[in-house]
């Protein structure tokens, strides 16, 4: 089985257990995690509302769209 690699990755996550996922991916979210833990990878969120993760998904995307026409 042939598989296309990803361009870019995201990865969300909220404890320690993931820290092997961020470092292995181009982008990491810790959302909502312990207190105790930093995702020193990559960005740490806390929000009630899943709906502002899923926004700052989006401008991760919309800013590397317009990074690759300015570049074009």
């Amino acid at each position: 089985v042939s598989r296309k690699k990803p361009e870019f990755t995201i990865s969300v996550g909220d404890s320690p257990d993931d820290e092997s996922m961020f470092r292995n991916t181009d982008y990491s979210i810790s959302f909502n995690n312990d207190p105790d833990y930093e995702n020193i990878h990559g960005f740490n969120m806390r929000s009630s509302d899943f709906s502002d993760l899923v926004e700052f998904i989006i401008s991760i995307k919309e800013e590397r769209d317009e990074i690759k026409r300015n570049k074009g």
